[in-house]
C-alpha cells in the first residue's frame, strides 16, 4: 500500500489523462477512503480490491473510479518495488515498510502544488463514504487526520500527529523514524521512487 499523500500526488499526476470526465472532489476523497480502515472501523476485505487493472477503474462513477484507483496503486507499486529491489534488505519489519512508503511522502508531497484544494475536499462526509455504515464522526475523524497530513512538507513533527492520532505504539515511531533517516541517504532507493513518478503513466497502462 501508499500513504495518503502518495495516493494524492500519483492521481494527481494521471487525472487528466485517465480520469478526466470524474469529479474532482470525489475522485480524490474515494482514492484515500480505503484506509480508513487503520482507525477499526472497517476491514481491508472491504475496502481493497486483489486484483484491479485501470480500465477496470475507469469505467466506474467518480467514487468508485477512485476508490478501485486506491487498490490499483498499491497493486502497481507492490510489483514496482519487487521487480527493482528497493524493498530488498530494507523491508524486513512494519517499521521498516513504514519508513520507505513516508520516503515516498517526502519526495512526492512538493510535486503538486494544490494542496489546500485538496484539503477542501476533506470538509465533510460524503454520501459514498456514510452508505458503509461507519458513524459520521469516525468519517470526519479519518478526513481531519488527512486534512492535518496534508497541510505541510511532511515532517517527524507533523507525522508524530498522525501516529498519536492512529495510536501507534512510541517504540514503533521512533524506529520508523530511525529507518526513515536512513533510507533518506539511499540514492539507489531514491532514485527509484523518482523514477516511479516519472513512468507511472507507463506503469498503469501495462499493469495486468
Amino acid at each position: 500500500m501508499c500513504t495518503a499523500i502518495t495516493h494524492i500526488v500519483l492521481g494527481e499526476k494521471i487525472f487528466k489523462k485517465y480520469f478526466s470526465d470524474k469529479d474532482r472532489k470525489e475522485f480524490f476523497v474515494a482514492s484515500t477512503f480505503p484506509d480508513i480502515r487503520y482507525l477499526g472501523v472497517l476491514h481491508r476485505s472491504e475496502t481493497h480490491f486483489e486484483k484491479m487493472t485501470l480500465p477496470e477503474a475507469q469505467k466506474e462513477d467518480s467514487f468508485g473510479a477512485g476508490w478501485k484507483f486506491h487498490s490499483l496503486i498499491d497493486l502497481v507499486r507492490e510489483k514496482y518495488a519487487r521487480e527493482n529491489g528497493y524493498y530488498s534488505r530494507l523491508f524486513i519489519n512494519h517499521a521498516k515498510i513504514l519508513a520507505g512508503k513516508l520516503l515516498e511522502d517526502e519526495i512526492f508531497y512538493n510535486k503538486i502544488d494544490n494542496w489546500p484544494e485538496i484539503i477542501g475536499f476533506y470538509e465533510k462526509a460524503l454520501d459514498f463514504e456514510k452508505s458503509f455504515k461507519i458513524e459520521e464522526k469516525r468519517i470526519d475523524e479519518w478526513h481531519n487526520i488527512l486534512r492535518t497530513d496534508f497541510l505541510s512538507v511532511p515532517s517527524t513533527k507533523t507525522r508524530a500527529e498522525v501516529f498519536r492520532v492512529l495510536k501507534f505504539p512510541p517504540d514503533f515511531c521512533f524506529k520508523t523514524e530511525k529507518y526513515l533517516s536512513s533510507f533518506r541517504q539511499n540514492k539507489k532507493m531514491v532514485k527509484k521512487i523518482n523514477e516511479m513518478y516519472k513512468n507511472l503513466e507507463n506503469l498503469l497502462e501495462n499493469f495486468e
